[in-house]
């Protein structure tokens, strides 16, 4: 089997979570080539395209214009959009999700894990009281972290969007005595959750999260669920999912439709 795995990100080094270790031991057994949509290469012969994205991104774009099997591996945003009734099958990370697609008729499929060969628990001394991965967004919801930490050592650390957009999210929290990082690669984000007691997560419920959960519970972290929005709240009670889990899904459901055409 040929797969395209088709995605969209800035720059590949800040790319090595579950799927990314979920889909090497895919290629173990298929040819993978790789289409970000951030820096296009030329096509080759597939015979099924995964797709990574949410449903208005570039990449789901992209692959409607082919006449191949079609898989989604949903990232968020609207669920409702006519391109969810063109692929073969809907992956999602949460419970959660997977009820809500189910309520428009969408049998989406659990697939989802953490990279344990990354997140792990690692004898290290402790920095912060509290560490909060995420992008410095609104819907990260940074007030709420800050709030909880009670002026407590604490890290924030993630992704500061050009422009100075929504930089009030990264200034409060130095205002308010929080440590503050932008975006470390993965490997890089292991040691400062190890060197931290608590992994804090306060998104909206369409604010992701998702992989900061089970990245928590891989490095045998606590969390407090009371601060967990519903479908964070699914992922924590499903407990750990690795990279096997992650793989062992997608391999078996891909299987199945590649037999089918």
């Amino acid at each position: 089997m040929n797969i395209t795995f088709v995605y969209s990100i800035d720059n590949d080094i800040y790319w090595n979570d579950g799927l990314k270790a979920a889909l090497n031991l895919l290629s173990k057994k298929y040819s993978i080539h790789y289409q970000n949509m951030e820096n296009r290469t030329n096509e080759c012969k597939t015979d099924i395209y995964l797709v990574w994205g949410g449903l208005l991104s570039s990449q789901v774009e992209w692959v409607m214009q082919f006449n191949k099997p079609k898989v989604l591996f949903f990232a968020g945003g609207p669920l409702n959009h006519p391109h969810i009734h063109k692929f073969d099958i809907v992956f999602a990370e949460d419970e959660w999700t997977i009820h809500e697609f189910r309520k428009i008729g969408i049998d989406a499929k659990l697939a989802f894990g953490t990279n344990t060969k990354l997140f792990k628990p690692m004898k290290l001394k402790k920095r912060w009281d509290y560490i909060y991965p995420a992008a410095f967004a609104t819907w990260k919801r940074h007030d709420l972290f800050l709030d909880y930490i009670k002026g407590k050592p604490a890290l924030a650390v993630g992704y500061m969007q050009p422009n100075d957009i929504e930089k009030s999210c990264y200034e409060g929290c130095i205002q308010r005595g929080c440590d503050v990082l932008p975006r470390v690669t993965p490997d890089v984000l292991a040691y400062l959750i190890n060197m931290s007691k608590e992994v804090v997560v306060t998104a909206e419920t369409f604010g992701g999260g998702q992989r900061s959960v089970l990245e928590a519970l891989a490095c045998h972290k606590f969390i407090n669920k009371e601060l967990l929005n519903p479908r964070l709240l699914s992922v924590f009670n499903k407990g750990l999912l690795t990279e096997v889990d992650y793989y062992e899904a997608i391999q078996r459901r891909i299987e199945n439709i590649w037999r089918i055409t």
